[in-house]
């Protein structure tokens, strides 16, 4: 009899017992049982709250990379004539040099 309830309490542990994951690259994480419920309502608002106002920020952030990119797109576009004008200058010089001989 004691062996037999030996035996069913190392199955039952053994039943019980978390599983080992995998440990091939395709293992999914665990998930936690259930987050904590036990928070009152005041906290909930505080975190709605905390949220909405992280969200907000995150949209003011978002409109100050599109302007900041806008604005550098712009100033690549007014620097263009400049750099045409400079190749043309220097494709000239290098063309000059190629047919001069040099001294």
């Amino acid at each position: 009899m004691l062996s037999f309830l030996l035996t069913t309490a190392a199955a039952v542990t053994a039943f019980n017992a978390p599983v080992a994951a995998p440990s091939s690259s395709f293992a999914q994480p665990r998930v936690a049982a259930s987050p904590v419920m036990g928070a009152t309502i005041r906290e909930l608002r505080d975190r709605v709250g905390s949220v909405k106002n992280t969200k907000k920020i995150t949209s003011a952030m978002r409109l100050v990379a599109a302007a900041k990119v806008r604005r550098a797109q712009e100033a690549c576009l007014r620097s263009r004539p400049f750099s045409e004008t400079l190749e043309r200058i220097l494709g000239g010089l290098l063309q000059r040099l190629s047919t001069e001989a040099l001294d």
